[in-house]
């Protein structure tokens, strides 16, 4: 690591009073200081943010409590010199020494957010920072692996904190999912009185090819998944909002997607002559692969979309094969 660097870092005095004077002269210098670092040209450490909140803090807390702004500052100074971040070209030069101490510097973080928030799920990074110190164990350490780990590493522990707030999200998830489950038997019973037809005869009628209650059941086993899934990234405190339109639009796929699985399997099964779909076991049999395939709506997305682009010999998109390659790494680092 550059000795330049640390200069400005090292040249903040000591506190010696908490006095409101002397606390103002501090905040002072350590302005004083960013500015001199930030005017130098040299990379502007990854904490700079913390560093500047901490002194927000401590210029807040001078004339009400003097030694909570202190506190503050001895914080902003702490961040300030943790911050000081070798660049990532300065990485890929560095000996494993230097990379270890990246390591241990994410680690410190993390430790950091634990101490702090102990809510925020940090298994992620956590993982990640492992992974990084093992592709440094060997004769020949794997460097551009270990600047992968780390930069996971900080957006896991970044993300995991932002997640941390949005629990809210996924109960409302669950709460839609479970509007969709209780409103849907009610619209056809209301339907059916309504229309004055049989409920019976209203699931079993046509639509597309395939019979009404092949749709329920696929959209049935989208809302089960998604449930599964909301209240499973809840629990480990993971929940991405981003994601609520998601949850919103996957049972209708899994309708859809699990009729056409339908309609495939009957194709397949007409052709031997021996299936009737319009007796119970025919019609347990498609309400099953219909919720089985609505349930596994991910699964059978990627699994159609490598036959179609097979039968068409479509290539790959970038995007295909990063996810694949990306996927592919964390199972090896799995097993590992």
């Amino acid at each position: 690591m550059k000795s330049s660097k640390n200069t400005h870092i090292t040249s903040i005095t000591p506190l010696e009073t908490t006095s409101p004077e002397n606390v103002y002269a501090q905040i002072k210098e350590i302005k004083r200081n960013l500015d001199e670092l930030l005017s130098n040209g040299t990379s502007i450490p990854f904490q700079i943010d913390i560093v500047i909140s901490h002194l927000q803090a401590a210029e807040k807390m001078v004339t009400e409590d003097p030694s909570i702004a202190w506190f503050e500052i001895v914080k902003a100074k702490i961040a300030l010199h943790e911050g000081s971040s070798i660049s990532l070209l300065e990485l890929a030069q560095a000996d494993a020494r230097v990379l270890r101490q990246e390591l241990y510097k994410v680690w410190h973080e993390l430790n950091e957010v634990q101490r702090q928030y102990r809510h925020v799920n940090t298994t992620n990074a956590a993982d990640w920072l492992t992974w990084g110190e093992k592709s440094l164990e060997g004769n020949a350490p794997e460097k551009s692996h270990v600047m992968y780990c780390i930069m996971r590493a900080r957006y896991s522990l970044a993300k995991a904190q932002e997640f941390s707030d949005w629990d809210k999200y996924g109960y409302l998830a669950i709460l839609l999912e479970s509007s969709y489950l209780i409103g849907l038997p009610l619209a056809i019973l209301a339907y059916s009185r309504f229309a004055n037809i049989p409920t019976i005869n209203i699931m079993t009628s046509m639509m597309l090819q395939v019979p009404f209650y092949v749709f329920v059941w696929g959209f049935l086993g989208g809302i089960s998944w998604s449930i599964y899934s909301a209240a499973y990234w809840s629990k480990h405190r993971l929940f991405d909002r981003h994601y609520f339109s998601w949850y919103l639009a996957h049972p209708w796929v899994s309708a859809v997607l699990g009729s056409a699985v339908t309609l495939i399997a009957m194709g397949g099964l007409t052709s031997l002559g021996a299936f009737n779909p319009n007796n119970q076991p025919g019609t347990s049999l498609l309400a099953l692969i219909s919720f089985v395939s609505g349930f596994s709506t991910n699964t059978l997305w990627k699994l159609l979309d490598t036959s179609v682009r097979k039968i068409f010999n479509v290539k790959k998109s970038a995007r295909n094969v990063h996810e694949k390659a990306h996927d592919e790494f964390l199972i090896q680092e799995g097993d590992n």
